[in-house]
């Protein structure tokens, strides 16, 4: 039964990260538009304060609602801010608020995926487990980037892709009404956990090595998404307007450059289980991630091989950290923790509070293309942490 149900989940993931994926690609660009290049960060700053109030309440949310109309509701309001961007040509203020709660929703719904996965798995099969979710959902994030740049080819019309995204969640939504049905488990059930800043508090400030090995990994799990944050939001705005890159171009590169993710994170994850340990495979990571990112402030040509080698290097290490710090914490964490759950998802978004600030202040003082030795750095002190691990293997 929870074969059948984590499968369900597999290919649940896989149409939402399509719903989230469309989006996230065209939103630092889409709202340029809109604000300007120099306040996107800003944005990105206000939703992920937005997201980390919003996470930190979630736990309540589904105590006092359940699983599954939390969840439905959610989707409801997604796809319906799919929509009213569509169809809103005016590129307003108010299209602005529809991208902020729907940012702040895609964050939240999967935080809630996340823990119902955790229901399914046992400690022994976890890294297997979250190998194959990241794995699945991750094909999502590959397929997403080439059907991007077929759609938009040279131009800047986003509205289409946002239709997009909306039709990819219908499937998810049918799955969750139509299978999982009464099978979804309610949090109402689970036992009642301290607050998220109570769990953070403790972690932090405890000495036993339980909690220590959960303050590096929530260290590392911030330090990755202080990664993605960088990437998400300015990679795209650098390669299409300062290297001169069309989306057709951009979407070939960025395809070929998740790949990493498909194709390593199931084999990364039975290895965690059976032969390595996680530590190894973090370390690792982090040094590939920071020397390869270090390099793209070297790169200034419009090489379509280039660019794709160089961010797919960066992309088998970031990889690597995912797999690692994901198995790591699952081991470290069952179902009725959804508040150290909360904290390790809200590091994503107090990533892209600390991200886009610092980034700002970089461009403003500096270039661009400072970001990327910047953020190498900051990759490669995260091995402090991870020698500081100690490994379930």
């Amino acid at each position: 039964m929870k074969q059948s149900l984590r499968s369900l989940v597999y290919i649940g993931g896989f149409f939402f990260t399509l719903h989230i994926a469309f989006a996230s690609y065209i939103n630092s660009s889409f709202i340029a538009q809109i604000i300007g290049d120099k306040f996107v960060g800003l944005f990105f700053i206000i939703a992920s304060i937005g997201t980390v109030l919003a996470l930190s309440l979630t736990p309540l949310f589904i105590r006092n609602f359940g699983f599954k109309l939390g969840f439905l509701s959610l989707l409801l309001v997604n796809l319906l801010l799919t929509i009213f961007i569509t169809l809103d040509n005016n590129k307003s203020l108010v299209v602005l608020t529809a991208l902020f709660f729907f940012y702040i929703i895609g964050l939240v719904l999967k935080y809630i995926l996340d823990l119902f996965l955790e229901t399914l798995s046992s400690d022994e099969n976890t890294g297997g487990i979250r190998g194959t979710f990241l794995s699945t959902t991750n094909l999502g994030w590959v397929l997403v980037p080439i059907l991007l740049g077929s759609v938009l080819g040279s131009g800047s019309d986003y509205s289409l892709i946002y239709l997009l995204s909306g039709l990819a969640i219908l499937p998810f939504t049918i799955i969750v009404l139509l299978i999982f049905k009464n099978k979804l488990p309610t949090i109402k059930e689970t036992k009642k956990s301290t607050s998220i800043i109570k769990s953070f508090y403790t972690i932090i400030s405890s000495t036993k090595n339980t909690d220590k090995n959960l303050k590096h990994i929530l260290i590392i799990d911030f330090l990755l998404n202080f990664f993605y944050a960088f990437m998400v939001i300015y990679t795209p705005i650098y390669l299409h307007t300062y290297i001169g890159l069309p989306w057709i171009d951009i979407g070939l590169i960025f395809t070929i450059m998740l790949l990493p993710f498909v194709l390593l994170q199931y084999p990364l994850g039975q290895l965690a289980d059976r032969l390595w340990g996680e530590k190894e495979i973090i370390i690792l990571g982090l040094l590939i991630t920071g020397l390869s990112t270090i390099a793209v402030s070297f790169i200034d040509t419009n090489s379509l091989i280039v660019w794709t080698i160089i961010l797919f290097i960066t992309r088998i290490g970031a990889a690597s950290i995912e797999i690692g710090k994901e198995t790591f914490l699952f081991k470290h964490i069952n179902s009725n923790d959804s508040n150290l759950l909360s904290l390790s998802r809200i590091m994503l978004p107090l990533a892209y509070i600390a991200g886009p600030a610092c980034a700002t202040i970089i461009i403003y003082l500096g270039s661009i293309q400072l970001l990327f030795i910047f953020l190498g750095l900051i990759m490669i002190l995260g091995l402090y942490s991870a020698r500081l691990l100690v490994d379930t293997k």
